[in-house]
């Protein structure tokens, strides 16, 4: 018997509440002007699908945010060299989906170069999305179908919540390396750093080059080099693993001796 929160079907059941927070929060921000308004309901649809999910699982907010082991400020760089290499894997994946017009239109549509945007995509969404996957859902299914199906499934969630492929791919993967780093940690402020990176680098890369879409292929093509590049970045993303799995048995051994 699945006697952990949550098991699948309330998994299912917090995902349909928060795709319904967030429409109770675009009818909220009506009547606000762009990117104010896609900050204020990112704030509405996180506090509240986390507020509902707190009260099914009869814990405090406090328990979100309690990290029950250290970790070393060494992870950080590892985890921006990881995502660095992760971003250049994924995006020429992502890009073998054709995205039609429209869709890129929205996007762009979505994008402003403000303070209400950073706020909305690096820091609002990345805690929110962090808090309800990754400290709340993750755990429950690992407890109740074992730690390969619960990062599988967690991921699932993580990547059906962005409602389309280009993003979801990429939710897809990273969310089953997000579930496996707070696994091995049980520190949710990794997560949460790892997702503000790799959402903060999209908005400057924006800023940047003004282009909400842009890729490494922008700057390899589709030949030898782009070939390169992957190859050389899955050989990253494996040394830094292995390198956070070193870590981590030095942390686990750490604390055994104290």
């Amino acid at each position: 018997m699945n006697t952990h929160y949550p098991n699948l079907k309330q998994s299912w059941g917090l995902f349909g509440l928060g795709i319904a927070t967030q429409v109770i929060a675009a009818l909220v921000i009506s009547g606000l002007p762009g990117s104010l308004g896609i900050l204020v309901g990112q704030l509405v649809s996180n506090i509240l699908i986390i507020a509902i999910a707190l009260k099914f699982k009869n814990a405090s907010i406090d328990h979100l945010f309690s990290a029950r082991r250290s970790v070393s400020p060494l992870l950080f760089p590892i985890l921006i060299v990881f995502n660095l290499a992760f971003l250049c894997v994924n995006d020429p994946i992502v890009e073998l989906i054709p995205m039609p017009d429209f869709v890129a239109e929205m996007f762009e549509q979505m994008f402003e170069k403000d303070i209400y945007t950073f706020l909305a995509v690096a820091m609002v969404a990345p805690i929110g999305e962090e808090l309800l996957f990754r400290r709340i859902m993750l755990p429950g299914l690992v407890q109740n179908y074992g730690e390969r199906n619960g990062i599988l499934w967690s991921a699932f969630f993580f990547a059906v919540f962005h409602l389309n492929p280009w993003q979801g791919i990429g939710a897809f993967f990273i969310g089953i390396f997000l579930a496996w780093l707070f696994l091995r940690t049980r520190n949710i402020w990794l997560c949460i750093f790892l997702h503000f990176f790799n959402n903060a680098l999209s908005f400057l890369a924006f800023i940047y080059f003004d282009d909400a879409m842009m890729s490494i292929t922008d700057f390899t093509g589709y030949g030898y080099q782009l070939a390169i590049v992957v190859v050389l970045s899955l050989i990253c993303m494996y040394f830094c693993i292995r390198m956070l799995q070193r870590n981590f048995a030095k942390t686990i051994d750490d604390a055994e001796k104290t």
